[in-house]
């Protein structure tokens, strides 16, 4: 998982604001060492989500939250900005990476909710 001053470098390559540095858990990288990320085609992002229901037909019944930043970043970074989909119950421990063309097929409902601290 990288740390802020990790992510801030990912971002900058991305060509994507500051803003969205706690939009992404981790990254799927081709290079053994943050040093040796230089180029957008050197990693991906992913958003973790995860559950612990039985999901005999798994990604099939997953369900999950979403911040508007998170879905900005799937339309825009296409094929770099991933929802890591992961089931961690014993009987249907799987995992999934869904893009925002996927995701899309995926929906059933769509509401806005919002969150409010006073």
């Amino acid at each position: 998982m990288p740390n802020l001053a990790q992510r801030r470098p990912l971002l900058s390559i991305l060509g994507v604001s500051d803003g969205f540095t706690g939009a992404f858990d981790g990254i799927r990288t081709r290079k053994q060492s943050f040093a040796e990320i230089t180029t957008a085609g050197d990693f991906d992002l992913l958003e973790t989500k995860t559950t612990a229901k039985h999901l005999p037909a798994f990604p099939k019944g997953f369900f999950f939250g979403m911040t508007e930043n998170e879905e900005m970043l799937l339309k825009v970074l296409e094929g770099k900005y991933f929802l890591c989909f992961v089931s961690l119950h014993s009987s249907s421990k799987a995992f999934a990476l869904v893009g925002w063309t996927d995701l899309k097929q995926l929906f059933r409902t769509k509401r806005i909710q919002y969150h409010v601290n006073f």
